[in-house]
């Protein structure tokens, strides 16, 4: 069994800045994406690590998406014990598990 790195590199040019924003959200679902499917198809899914920057020539790289941002945010929504229809989190559970 070994570990293994894949990288993808996206480079845009365009002058208006505020494209930016839309450009991090796509990068972000693909992110979220290839490590749900990296997860899936894992032995280990515990060992599975993700992570997503940002450079530019003029400013450092910064994260943007790591794995711990994914569990934090799926975990944000997950169903609180009683959903707005009536079914709690425990029947739609039960649902989803017998799909």
């Amino acid at each position: 069994m070994g570990q293994r790195t894949f990288t993808i590199e996206l480079k845009v040019d365009y002058a208006d800045r505020n494209k930016d924003e839309e450009i991090k959200k796509a990068c972000i679902a693909a992110g979220v994406h290839l490590f749900a499917t990296a997860q899936l198809l894992s032995d280990i899914p515990r060992t599975t690590d993700i992570a997503v920057y940002t450079d530019d020539n003029f400013i450092p790289r910064k994260q943007i998406l790591a794995q711990e941002d994914i569990i934090r945010t799926g975990n944000a929504a997950l169903p609180s014990t009683q959903e707005a229809d009536g079914n709690s989190a425990e029947d739609l559970a039960a649902v989803i598990g017998d799909l």
